[in-house]
């Protein structure tokens, strides 16, 4: 592994597999910034990803060989207009989205995923536009429930805690063994933060209302969480410029024209208000929002298919910044370039 790494992070249906495939022929073809010197050793499920798109659709989440088989996929890229240049490794942690969403739902990381996380130098946060899996903010009653099942939820744990019933919760957590604090524990937060993470501790104990209803961690809730575990989680240096963050909002092409013109960033000020406040508030890390279409449009749509096909995936797919949020840069690799350039 090389001295500076890359990570993608992102929950259940984020867009992360497809873009995955999409920057993988980016790389292999060298239609875009960086380039690989050498193949990756497993690019399997990378490879089936990409049969999908070729053939004129996206990669199922319910695929097993390509939606819950990560294994150790990682390709080291330089930038093409160096070709002496240093290699930095790109990292895909063997972690489904629903994993990640259960890591957040348990408030836990496994050790294994904590080391991947403190040796890397960057990462990508992914969210997707439509999917099925956002969940909408909480409304004030479901709040209150929330807040009512705190106490009772902090009860339960540390009646477990007292009583050694930890290795039946880190049973539960998908065969991850022992289980870490999240980096967020040990710190200092402000009071909204803690009320969200007692919030997410009653769903853990009481995973409905009184009524049996699930409640859901909103999304904006989760993409917070997701850069506090960057955050805290990412390699530090005494000096030197700060960690990068690239936060892609997937299937940009889903958006009507209005609301593409005006970039990601007014995007997540709509849908995620405050996941977009902590972006603008954070102060370690070097956030930059970006739009992102894996093959320019939805392959549900016939006429869009046939397009498609005529010009084919390496002219498909564009990336749009807050800098010019109208203008469609055809090079998928932007968001992992600007990452790597620190």
């Amino acid at each position: 592994m090389n001295e500076r790494t890359y990570i993608l992070v992102g929950g259940p249906d984020c867009g992360k597999t497809n873009y995955i495939a999409r920057l993988w022929e980016s790389i292999r073809s060298k239609a875009g910034a960086l380039v690989a010197p050498h193949p990756p050793q497993n690019v399997e499920f990378v490879e089936k990803a990409l049969e999908f798109l070729l053939k004129g659709e996206f990669a199922p989440r319910s695929n097993r060989d390509v939606a819950e088989s990560t294994h150790s996929f990682e390709i080291s890229v330089r930038n093409a207009s160096d070709p002496n240049g240093p290699l930095s490794d790109i990292v895909v942690p063997d972690v489904t989205g629903e994993l990640w969403k259960k890591t957040l739902e348990t408030y836990e990381i496994p050790k294994d995923w904590m080391q991947s996380l403190e040796g890397a130098s960057g990462a990508l946060l992914f969210v997707r536009e439509g999917s099925e899996e956002n969940e909408v903010a909480l409304d004030w009653v479901t709040c209150g429930k929330f807040l009512a099942q705190r106490a009772k939820a902090r009860a339960a744990r540390n009646a477990r805690n007292a009583a050694g019933d930890d290795a039946a919760s880190d049973a539960d957590n998908d065969g991850a063994g022992e289980g870490a604090a999240a980096p967020a524990e040990a710190s200092k937060e402000p009071p909204a933060r803690s009320e969200t993470r007692g919030a997410r501790q009653a769903q853990t104990d009481h995973p409905g209302d009184d009524e049996g209803k699930p409640i859901k961690i909103p999304t904006q809730i989760a993409l917070c969480e997701f850069l506090r575990f960057l955050e805290f989680g990412l390699k530090r240096t005494p000096v030197g410029p700060k960690a990068r963050v690239a936060v892609l909002v997937t299937a940009w092409d889903r958006l009507d024209k209005e609301k593409r013109v005006k970039g990601p960033m007014a995007y997540l000020r709509t849908q995620y208000p405050m996941f977009a406040g902590r972006v603008e508030d954070i102060e370690t890390l070097d956030v930059k929002t970006f739009g992102v279409s894996v093959v320019s449009g939805d392959f549900s749509d016939p006429v869009f298919k046939a397009e498609f096909f005529e010009k084919g995936l390496k002219n498909s797919g564009y990336v749009v910044t807050d800098d010019k949020p109208a203008e469609f840069v055809s090079d998928l690799t932007l968001p992992v370039s600007w990452v790597m350039t620190s």
